[in-house]
């Protein structure tokens, strides 16, 4: 039998000096078909040109441009992508090549195929896996071993995810360490493109080196072909596009050929019977932000491996191993996509290329993708997106488009809010979901149940949103369904647990794309309003009340005649809550224009929560008089059937107040009835709160500072336990300060620098000014200390406050030793310092 080569719809014999395209003699030229031998009989290697020009040539001296003459009519024949030029180098064949003799099934007296025939011919050669792959499999040992049982006890296996994730090279790697326990081979058939499913049995066919003779249909040769106890592994890749063929095809394999197992790779189930489906998962990224875990994680390490392939000077190290980092992360973890952005290192930088992944469907459009693995469509990031988007029903894309509206994921409720139309109901929105949910194209979060996008396949979802012209009607219904959201968050804010039981936390992100697209020039200025209104239980639910009262105060001054006064007293509402534990000027406003508006407005619920919030700001603004006033007029508003969490918030203001007026014995009273009431209404987060309240106050009564102490750590636990240990700021300041009393000046410090960061998102690290002087005093930092209050009293002097407590004792300590000239430069240096600088001299003095 003569040797021949098998590639796409084409067959090399060299013996016979024929090439056949589709059974059809091509002819080529004698100079074209030497040259095509040679590469095919090269196909692992880069083929010089030198070494080229001298196979087919012989001896002549000829120019370079023969070569290229050649290989463009190759090229012409059998397709672009089969020889591939590279630069500097030479050539590559990079078609899929199954060698074997030539096979024909013969057919016997009955007209049966004899499938023993066939048998030994397949025994000539016992696979046709590709030869090249595209480097080391980066991460997937696990999963392979997983492949690999799912093999042995099981018939039909799927590799099923989305476009990129590395299901092919996956797959042939499973195929690889098969390859011993199938007796008759294993063949890897490329699907990509087969479009139609009769064409699949022809296949098969061909890449098994099968010559199905006769007038049987294709499929009963094939199944008779392989059913005569074979034991072989079919491999077929890419079926998304033909995936009920496919099923069809396994189907009637398995019902003559019981040994014939299936491994298929595919974006979506093929949904035959006995299909066991294995989603590997992306490459898994950095836990933590150091340079050890950035060289541990294998999304990284592919990162590093291509980016050296094309850069042999690169290296990951202290300069780069963040934004290489970053850029793994916004990828998703995604193989092609980190290898297309690797494969652009020597042309921007890592830096560079850092900076411009917002514009990544543009940016990662090829790279140096050598492996035959690697079909066309693979060659950009946006015809990796595309030949997924081509798969889809109207239905489905538009669904797609509209979900990508969505940023940190979404629940089915707010998809269904968010995508349904005249034509698409809640019922078939939830039907849509879960066709893309096993397409690939959404990932589910079980723990949730949440969806999301990958960010990739976002961005190619609005940007197909964007060409179909109604991009701004479903940004509306997208901030619309938002507002929705935030308004039964703010119902429910005197729930068990505020906030967390309606998942508002969750949709942060979701938030503030409603809240930037509303503010934006094509957004909605009444929208944006009722949104920032509403916002006040997702910014203390998240922790990040400074944020808040950002975005709140950047929309301060839309506040006009023509705004309802519902949304406007709700709007100042929100404002005064994010600076509940603080002294702005701002907040301590806000709050009496709620509580006025709210009183005219006859809503004695929402004016008492106002009230609340003006005791709190007041007292810490030193005004007791507002203070006393508003404490007596909340007091008169408070209605005993309102829940208890709702009452114990006047519990709350009364500490407060005595708190701040040095009346701290009855502080403490204060807050074990804030306690009782959160216990009453159950909410573990609120006691872990009343407890830090207790604790905080009964550090300065004589006799009760260490049980205070106590109780601080105590409220910290259950601050935790409620799922909330970013909340737990004040009870850490609260403890820092307890155990500077103590003169336990280190650990006081340790727990300063645990708290810094919790209040800073909430915007209360103000809380810490006259702290901080008097940390570094008691450790003996003079210079530090100066520094601090000199900043510490420009602060003040900018907020309109006097200065008091700690700081006062701290200045004081400060005159008596060190000498005044020293003290007074070093407070001017300190007055001009940054925040973030004057902390981390305090909280970080072993870093400096």
């Amino acid at each position: 039998m003569s040797q021949i080569y098998r590639f796409g719809n084409a067959e090399l014999r060299p013996g016979e000096r024929r090439l056949l395209i589709a059974g059809v003699d091509a002819r080529p030229g004698g100079r074209a078909f030497d040259l095509l031998v040679a590469l095919v009989e090269h196909r692992d290697q880069v083929v010089g040109k030198n070494l080229l020009i001298e196979r087919v040539w012989s001896s002549r001296v000829v120019e370079e441009s023969n070569l290229s003459v050649q290989i463009a009519a190759l090229r012409k024949l059998l397709g672009q992508g089969a020889i591939v030029t590279v630069p500097g180098r030479g050539y590559r064949f990079c078609a899929l090549v199954a060698e074997g003799a030539a096979l024909a099934l013969q057919r016997g007296d009955s007209g049966t195929p004899n499938s023993l025939v066939a048998s030994a011919a397949i025994a000539v050669r016992r696979d046709n896996l590709p030869h090249a792959t595209a480097g080391p499999l980066f991460g997937r040992a696990a999963e392979l071993g997983a492949v690999r049982a799912l093999l042995g006890a099981h018939t039909v296996v799927s590799i099923v995810g989305s476009g990129g994730i590395g299901k092919s090279r996956l797959g042939l790697a499973a195929a690889v360490a098969a390859r011993d326990q199938f007796a008759d081979g294993v063949w890897w058939v490329d699907l990509a493109a087969i479009e139609r499913a009769e064409l699949l049995p022809s296949a098969v066919a061909s890449a098994m080196g099968l010559q199905l003779a006769g007038n049987a249909p294709v499929l009963d040769a094939l199944c008779a072909a392989l059913g005569g106890g074979l034991r072989a592994l079919l491999v077929l890749d890419n079926c998304e596009q033909v995936a009920q063929g496919v099923a069809h095809l396994v189907d009637a394999v398995r019902c003559h050929a019981a040994d014939i197992r299936f491994l298929l790779t595919s974006q979506e189930p093929v949904k035959a019977p006995g299909e066991r489906i294995f989603r590997p998962e992306a490459l898994d990224l950095p836990t933590e932000a150091t340079l050890a875990a950035a060289l541990g994680s294998n999304a990284v390490a592919l990162f590093v491996d291509r980016a050296t392939a094309v850069e042999p000077r690169f290296a990951l190290g202290a300069d780069n191993w963040e934004s290489v980092v970053d850029i793994c992360v916004r990828l998703d973890g995604i193989p092609l996509a980190i290898e297309l952005a690797a494969a652009r290192v020597p042309l921007l930088g890592v830096a560079s290329l850092r900076s411009k992944l917002d514009q990544r469907l543009r940016l990662l459009a090829g790279g140096a993708r050598e492996s035959s693995m690697q079909p066309r469509r693979q060659q950009t990031l946006r015809a990796a997106l595309g030949w997924s988007w081509d798969l889809l029903s109207p239905d489905e894309s538009s669904v797609l488009q509209r979900l990508g509206l969505f940023s940190g994921g979404f629940s089915m409720a707010l998809a269904q809010a968010v995508v349904t139309d005249e034509r698409i109901d809640a019922w078939l929105a939830l039907d849509l979901l879960g066709q893309l949910v096993d397409k690939s194209l959404v990932v589910v979060d079980p723990s949730g149940p949440r969806y999301r996008l990958l960010e990739t396949t976002r961005l190619y979802a609005l940007e197909k949103l964007e060409a179909s012209g109604q991009t701004r009607h479903w940004r509306h219904r997208h901030a619309t369904a938002m507002l929705q959201l935030l308004v039964g968050a703010c119902d429910a804010r005197w729930a068990a647990e505020p906030g967390l039981d309606v998942g508002v936390a969750r949709e942060l992100d979701n938030a503030r794309a409603a809240f930037d697209w509303s503010t934006s020039p094509d957004g909605d200025r009444a929208l944006a309003l009722a949104l920032h209104a509403a916002s006040m239980q997702l910014w203390i639910a998240a922790g990040l009340k400074a944020e808040g009262l950002e975005r709140c105060g950047a929309l301060s001054t839309w506040i006009d005649v023509e705004v309802p006064a519902e949304t406007a007293a709700q709007f100042w509402l929100t404002v005064a809550m994010m600076g509940l534990y603080s002294s702005r000027l701002a907040c301590f406003e806000a709050a009496e224009r709620a509580a006025l508006l709210f009183q005219q407005l006859g809503n004695a619920r929402l004016a008492y929560d106002a009230l609340i919030v003006r005791i709190a700001v007041a007292a810490r603004r030193s005004e007791q008089v507002v203070a006393t006033a508003a404490l007596a007029e909340a007091e008169r508003l408070v209605d005993p059937a309102w829940p208890a969490r709702r009452r114990s918030a006047l519990a709350f203001a009364a500490w407060v107040a005595a708190l701040n007026a040095r009346r701290e014995t009855e502080a403490v009273e204060h807050a074990w009835r804030e306690v009782a009431l959160s216990r009453e209404a159950g909410s573990v987060f609120d006691e872990g709160v009343a407890l830090s309240h207790v604790g905080a106050a009964a550090i300065y009564v004589p006799g009760q500072a260490e049980a205070g102490e106590a109780l601080l750590h105590d409220a910290t636990a259950l601050m935790a336990k409620a799922g909330r240990p970013n909340s737990a700021g004040h009870s850490l300041y609260s403890l820092s300060v307890a155990l500077m009393r103590r003169g336990a000046t280190d650990e006081a410090l340790a727990q300063a620098r645990r708290a810094y960061p919790m209040l800073r998102r909430e915007g209360e690290q103000g809380l810490m000014l006259g702290l901080l002087p008097l940390l570094a005093v008691h450790g003996g930092r003079h210079e530090d200390a100066s520094r601090a209050t000199g900043f510490a009293a420009a602060v003040y002097a900018r907020s309109g406050l006097p200065p008091r407590g700690f700081f006062i004792e701290a200045v004081a300590r400060l005159q008596q030793e060190v000498p005044a000239a020293d003290h007074v430069r070093w407070a001017a240096l300190g007055a001009s310092m940054k925040e973030e600088a004057v902390y981390s001299m305090v909280l970080e003095p072993t870093a400096r």
